[in-house]
């Protein structure tokens, strides 16, 4: 499973990454430092599944149009608010996990994104 990681918190990215290389059939494609700026490394890498850093006090919504867009990846949303789990389920996304992220919550919220995603012969 290709994955985009987006965060503009460093010292999180940093917590983050090496949790996410742990997870089996799990590759870090990108590393982005702005939801705005996903969108296109999105189009350029096409991956299966956005992980979102949604900052205390931030809707999902503000982190850009591809959180709209009908073929966007699977989305797995972290934040450490109610509001950040709301969009999560507003948002149809495969995943909330919040925060401090355990990685078992993590590993969960991958496995559904993995089974949402159509085989790999569809693609």
């Amino acid at each position: 499973m290709k994955i985009i990681l987006v965060s503009e918190r460093p010292e999180f990215l940093a917590v983050l990454e090496p949790m996410i290389s742990s997870l089996p059939s799990v590759s870090l494609a990108a590393t982005v430092g702005g939801s705005q700026a996903a969108g296109e490394v999105i189009a350029l890498t096409r991956p299966d599944v956005v992980v979102l850093d949604v900052k205390r006090g931030t809707r999902a919504l503000s982190q850009g149009d591809w959180v709209l867009a009908p073929d966007r990846p699977e989305l797995i949303v972290i934040g450490a608010d109610s509001a950040a789990a709301c969009d999560a389920f507003d948002f149809d996304a495969a995943g909330f996990v919040q925060e401090p992220v355990a990685l078992e919550r993590l590993a969960i919220a991958f496995a559904r994104a993995s089974r949402r995603l159509p085989s790999p012969r569809l693609r």
